[in-house]
């Protein structure tokens, strides 16, 4: 839950500042689902397939 996240994620702990430069230098590669996902989720998964 995004309580446990924030209860157990050192990351959440910190500044938002310093949890914005620790995931940019991950360099993680674009998600390959995102483009299909973020529409669905904010529409609550209600899309057309």
């Amino acid at each position: 839950t995004v309580a446990e996240e924030k209860q157990f994620n050192s990351r959440l702990l910190k500044p938002r500042e310093d949890f914005v430069k620790f995931m940019k230098e991950l360099k993680l590669s674009y998600p390959l689902q995102i483009d299909k996902a973020l529409p669905a989720n904010l529409v609550c998964g209600l899309v057309d397939p």
